[in-house]
């Protein structure tokens, strides 16, 4: 069939899907909520903290839940940047359905660049 719905009985929306159309209703931007701390950088020496908070990357939820640090190399010019890889695989433990299930996600990750800012999507 050339059409279909995936919000009706019975049918399974996918992430990417929902990530669609999540883009699509704010606007096909990215940006931070204000939610949490908003993601507040602090810096002390060579460790930057990013805090709680998140973000919208085109459709996608990625959240920081506990304040996360990260290690500065010396003379470092550049930026922190949430970035959505979705050619890395996330691995679960346990049985989905179960109370020992658990999902570790791989596809979000904040890392150092020198370059501008940059929040970014991997469309794979």
């Amino acid at each position: 069939m050339a059409i279909t719905m995936y919000t009706s009985d019975r049918a399974f929306v996918t992430p990417r899907e929902f990530a669609s159309a999540q883009s699509a209703l704010g606007g096909d931007t990215s940006g931070v909520l204000k939610r949490g701390n908003q993601l507040k950088i602090t810096v002390n020496g060579l460790t930057a903290t990013v805090d709680t908070g998140q973000v919208i990357i085109l459709g996608r939820l990625v959240e920081v839940i506990s304040p996360t640090k990260i290690t500065l190399p010396a003379n470092l010019n550049g930026n922190l940047a949430i970035v959505v890889d979705l050619s890395k695989a996330n691995t679960v433990q346990g049985q989905a359905g179960q109370p020992n299930y658990y999902p570790t996600i791989n596809h979000a990750r904040i890392l150092k660049i020198r370059t501008a800012l940059f929040l970014g999507h991997n469309p794979r």
